[in-house]
């Protein structure tokens, strides 16, 4: 038992520095990966720019205050492990000219039950990173931050973008750019969950056997 949750588990934290996020660095200029969801008049664009200056490519987010509603995202689906613990990050720009008040740039993942974010959604339904105020006309680093896939939950749905809240007749432009985007399993506690489950596989053969 002891060797094949010493197999299982090293076999898990082999998966630890996996990204799950295709094309979190934007670089394919088709963004094929991800699903946009445009409202109104906003945007949603590639852009040349980029974070660390290696591939050329970040998404860039520009969204007209007055006008509703007030989420402009990109997403895509990821398949988790129920009970396994994950870290999400992102690095974003947010210039000075977007002035809209009382808005902000967004990071999170909806949990949802079944397979390829099918289902209804879990509990707590969604894990949000927090950005906070970073500061302007500069890439900065959201997270990591630690989110746990709730119990029974298999899929879910990362979001980034953006939100402005409404302001009737406000000419005023929300505006940022985000790269870089990951989630990654953590070893521990991937490690953690294949154990546990070995544990429990191997005692009921036993059990049986007995």
């Amino acid at each position: 038992i002891g060797m094949a949750v010493l197999l299982l588990a090293t076999s898990a934290q082999a998966q630890g520095d996996v990204e799950l996020v295709t094309d979190g660095g934007f670089d394919d200029a088709a963004h094929a990966a991800w699903e946009f969801q445009i409202y109104d008049t906003s945007t949603i664009a590639w852009s040349s720019q980029d974070a660390d200056g290696g591939v050329p490519g970040s998404l860039l987010f520009q969204k007209k205050v007055a006008l509703s509603p007030n989420s402009l995202r990109a997403s895509q689906c990821i398949d988790v492990v129920p009970g396994a613990e994950y870290a999400i990050s992102g690095t974003l720009y947010w210039p000075t000219t977007s002035n809209a008040a009382d808005s902000e740039p967004y990071l999170s993942i909806a949990w949802q039950l079944g397979p390829n974010c099918t289902g209804p959604a879990g509990v707590p339904d969604a894990s949000r990173v927090t950005v906070g105020s970073p500061p302007r006309d500069v890439w900065t680093g959201i997270g990591p931050e630690l989110v746990t896939a709730p119990a029974g939950v298999h899929s879910g749905r990362l979001y980034v973008g953006v939100v402005a809240n409404p302001s009737p007749g406000s000419l005023e432009i929300f505006e940022a750019r985000w790269d870089d985007v990951s989630f990654v399993p953590e070893p521990g506690a991937a490690s953690g969950v294949a154990a546990i489950a070995a544990l429990v596989v191997l005692a009921r053969a036993r059990s049986r056997i007995d």
